[in-house]
């Protein structure tokens, strides 16, 4: 009798440990395809919020003087967001209307494309920068917008308030940045040296995709100009 209690007892200790057991294995099959279908959920959020926030954008501040909304006529080129800049006219002209009656109206017209500015993400310190770039239609640089970056608070505060920094690639062509020596955009900050190499690196490629592409970004521009 006892000998049969002992062997129920077993028996039970069995089962519960396998089903403590399978229960286990069953919680970390299910958290495994939780984290895998967090994961690409997330991934598609992302994907679907990559229109960036334009509010952020400082436009006067990095090109030339324009007289258009680039905020509502972007255009789109291998995956980036482009958004071109005009200077405008106004003048009166006669139309004749549908009861055949002249009538003078204000036209407004293009009078020229003057730059193009776009996000761009240079390699930071520690991670990479987001910065929005100015270009006037020749190339050269017009301006630079420190979005975000994921350095050091006060390093980010310091490097930020050196306005120096960025003046000294104002005005550039890709020619004279491959000429331009280190020394003149780096201080004694190891930091603020592979920030400036990064950046100069980013602003030759953006350069190089603006000349690439310039007749293809001018059609555009004028197609999706709206002057409404």
């Amino acid at each position: 009798m006892k000998f049969q209690q002992k062997q129920d007892s077993t028996k039970r200790e069995f089962f519960w440990k396998e089903f403590a057991r399978a229960l286990f294995f069953l919680i970390f099959i299910g958290g495994l395809i939780a984290a895998v279908l967090f994961s690409k959920t997330k991934t598609k959020r992302m994907a679907g919020d990559k229109r960036p926030d334009t509010a952020a954008y400082h436009f006067e501040e990095i090109l030339p003087r324009f007289d258009n909304r680039p905020r509502e006529t972007p255009i789109y080129l291998d995956g980036k967001t482009i958004y071109p800049v005009f200077r405008l006219e106004s003048q009166e002209k006669v139309v004749l209307t549908e009861g055949e009656v002249n009538e003078t109206r204000v036209v407004t017209t293009i009078r020229e494309l003057v730059g193009i500015a776009f996000e761009i993400s240079a390699k930071g310190y520690r991670d990479d920068l987001r910065l929005f770039l100015g270009l006037d239609m020749e190339g050269k640089i017009t301006g630079i917008q420190w979005l975000e970056d994921h350095e050091a608070p006060a390093f980010s505060h310091h490097i930020q308030g050196q306005k120096e920094f960025f003046s000294s690639f104002l005005g550039m062509t890709k020619e004279e940045l491959l000429r331009k020596d280190r020394k003149e955009i780096m201080t004694a900050s190891n930091q603020v040296a592979i920030i400036a190499k990064g950046i100069a690196q980013e602003l030759l490629a953006s350069i190089d995709f603006f000349e690439k592409r310039k007749e293809m970004i001018v059609e555009k521009a004028f197609q999706g100009a709206n002057l409404s």
